[in-house]
């Protein structure tokens, strides 16, 4: 077995539209930072988007929309890796 590798964080933006109210925001937060390999998860209510760092990994991505959906929002990913595109 090889020294365990650092984790990989990867901020990501997704547009998220009808999370309006505190519980709203509060909800996806807290339920969002639970899921495997999403390592923080905040919703800014001025900008609509939820602002993530994660594994980097498409599948933690297709969970989060997903999760998204199933409390009753839309989420869409807006740019999957913020720091890679600054470098662009």
């Amino acid at each position: 077995m090889s020294p365990k590798e650092p984790e990989k964080k990867v901020r990501g933006l997704l547009d998220v539209d009808g999370a309006t109210c505190s519980s709203c925001v509060y909800t996806i937060e807290h339920v969002g930072a639970k899921l495997k390999g999403v390592y923080d998860c905040y919703v800014d209510r001025n900008t609509s988007q939820i602002q993530l760092t994660y594994d980097g990994s498409q599948e933690t991505l297709d969970r989060i929309v997903e999760l998204v959906d199933k409390i009753g929002y839309t989420a869409v990913v807006n740019v999957p890796d913020v720091d890679n595109l600054a470098k662009a």
